[in-house]
C-alpha cells in the first residue's frame, strides 16, 4: 500500500515538472541577450494554445533582434507583434499575456511605435495578478523591480 502511495505521488508530481521546465524554459529565453536558434525554441510551444501563440508571439519580436538586416528585423518583429496582439484581444484579461507584451514594449526601440500600451499592460497585470499562474509570478515580480511602469508594492 504505502509503495503505491509512494509511485502515485510520484506521477502527481512528475506530472506538473513538463509544463514548469516549458515555462521557465520560455522566459529564460526571452530574457537573454544572446542569440537563439528560434526554431529550436519554437518546438517547445503548443501552437494550439493561446498561450502557446502569445510567447511564441513575443519570442518572434525577441529573435528579431537578432536577424541579419533591417527588413528581416522588421518582417519577423512584426509578425509576433500579430500574434501576440491577436492573443491580446481574444483574452484581454490574461496577466501572462499583457506581461508578454510590457516587456517587450519596454524594450523595443522608440522608432517601432510599439509603446501605446505600457500603462495599460502594468494596471492588467496588477488587477490580475493574483490569477497569473504561480511559476509566472515570480518571474513577474523580478521583473517588477527593474521595471519603469511596474511596481513592486502593486503586485504584493
Amino acid at each position: 500500500m504505502k509503495v503505491l502511495l509512494y509511485l502515485s505521488t510520484i506521477l502527481f508530481i512528475c506530472s506538473f515538472a513538463p509544463a514548469q521546465l516549458e515555462t521557465q524554459k520560455f522566459y529564460d529565453y526571452l530574457q537573454t541577450e544572446e542569440s537563439f536558434d528560434f526554431s529550436e525554441v519554437g518546438t517547445l510551444l503548443d501552437l494550439k494554445s493561446s498561450t502557446g501563440r502569445a510567447r511564441w508571439g513575443a519570442l518572434q519580436m525577441k529573435a528579431s533582434k537578432f536577424e541579419m538586416t533591417p527588413l528581416q528585423k522588421l518582417e519577423k518583429f512584426k509578425a509576433g507583434k500579430n500574434a501576440l496582439e491577436k492573443e491580446i484581444a481574444a483574452h484581454p484579461h490574461n496577466g501572462e499575456f499583457r506581461f508578454l507584451r510590457l516587456v517587450i514594449q519596454e524594450h523595443v526601440p522608440v522608432f517601432l511605435q510599439y509603446s501605446a500600451n505600457i500603462e495599460e499592460d502594468a494596471e492588467a497585470i496588477t488587477v490580475h495578478y493574483s490569477e497569473i499562474d504561480k511559476t509566472i509570478r515570480p518571474i513577474i515580480l523580478k521583473y517588477a523591480h527593474k521595471s519603469m511602469a511596474l511596481k513592486v508594492e502593486k503586485l504584493n
